[in-house]
């Protein structure tokens, strides 16, 4: 209520709607159903209590929006902070994985995203291994090739392998 009036049936409107019932061909009241004179009087008491209010309902929307503020700038800076300790955490471990040996490729992709870096091309290897869960029951082994290898090479491997196996040939998103 912008405006609040009493008209006279001792009730307050706002004076918008109230004076379009009045415009009306009936001007009833709509509470008591009363007829309706043309006399409004401001409600000076209402109105100051709206603005009241209304006041209160602006400082506490600018409370919470300074909690709400200082509640994003608090998570964003934790969240800054934790994203460092990962990083150092990442740095350390690529620099021990160096230091001990060559980056496994799982790692070095891993860390290398997390870095920025580019992904580091496909490594390319054979490995002959059992066919069976058991492998002291079978003597038939499978050689897998992981990287970018012809079908040739495949088979030429397989052959250096001594086994009569299907190759596997992986490649990095792929399994032939």
């Amino acid at each position: 209520m912008k405006d609040p009036v009493v008209a006279s049936d001792g009730h307050s409107y706002e004076r918008s709607a109230i004076e379009e019932i009045l415009r009306g061909p009936h001007p009833l009241s709509p509470l008591t159903r009363e007829t309706l004179g043309t006399a409004l009087v401001p409600n000076l008491n209402l109105r100051r209590r709206i603005e009241e209010h209304e006041a209160e309902l602006d400082r506490m929307a600018e409370q919470m929006a300074s909690r709400m503020a200082s509640a994003v700038a608090e998570a964003e800076s934790a969240s800054q902070a934790e994203i460092e300790v990962l990083r150092q955490q990442l740095a350390d471990a690529k620099k021990r994985a160096r230091t001990e040996g060559e980056d496994p490729p799982v790692m070095g992709a891993v860390m290398g995203a997390v870095m920025g870096e580019d992904p580091p091309a496909p490594k390319r290897g054979c490995a002959v291994g059992a066919s069976s869960p058991q492998p002291e029951q079978s003597d038939q082994n499978e050689v897998e090739c992981l990287g970018e290898w012809t079908r040739e090479e495949a088979e030429a491997a397989r052959h250096k392998a001594g086994t009569q196996q299907a190759i596997n040939l992986v490649d990095d998103n792929e399994a032939l």
